[in-house]
């Protein structure tokens, strides 16, 4: 039986693009900021594009941080994409504002780690755990675009990726995971990660 999938719409981040690499798998969303829906699906994307508090003032504006903290409470299924998977940590060097408290781990800035401040194009990601299936990420390649990073925790890590530096491209805990790329816009890689997540 096929799960209800929400795509959270908060005006940052591509979800059309999302719901149609969803499609493309046979898989139905429905992207949309109604906390009844949200609340009635099992499986619940968090995209994210931009500043990391105007995505929290944004969820705040819809009234969708307690629906969130309930589905993850919940241990619903939930994906955070690029700013999406950021939010979900306590908070970041880009902004004041609190994150969603996921992951006990702050974002960083690439610009004070004598990185290139900004990580931009296709990127190997390289498996750290692999007690979820996750293999194929050995071999796929995806699109970063991003100027804060995720720390490598090795509570919370799946794979890394790097920019002169290790950070965690993949994480996960309990039932909530989190990716640094755009699997939206990895073509057929992200179409595999998709359906390797969904299959879970």
């Amino acid at each position: 039986m096929k799960k209800k999938i929400a795509i959270i719409e908060y005006n940052t981040g591509n979800v059309s693009a999302i719901s149609n690499m969803l499609s493309k798998i046979n898989e139905k969303s429905v992207i949309t900021s109604d906390p009844k829906i949200i609340e009635d699906s099992e499986i619940i994307i968090l995209p994210g594009v931009g500043s990391f508090d105007r995505a929290i003032k944004k969820l705040e504006e819809k009234n969708l941080i307690d629906i969130l903290k309930l589905k993850i409470s919940e241990n619903t299924k939930i994906l955070g994409i690029c700013l999406g998977m950021q939010i979900l940590t306590l908070g970041s060097e880009e902004g004041d504002k609190e994150g969603l408290k996921v992951f006990d781990t702050y974002c960083k800035s690439f610009n004070k780690q004598n990185s290139k401040d900004i990580f931009m194009g296709w990127s190997n990601t390289k498996v750290k755990k692999n007690e979820y299936k996750f293999d194929f990420l050995n071999k796929s390649k995806f699109y970063f675009l991003h100027k804060y990073y995720f720390p490598y925790h090795q509570d919370y890590t799946i794979a890394i990726s790097e920019n002169n530096l290790e950070f965690s491209s993949v994480v996960k805990k309990n039932n909530v995971f989190g990716v640094q790329f755009h699997p939206e816009k990895s073509h057929n890689f992200g179409i595999n990660f998709f359906k390797n997540f969904i299959n879970i």
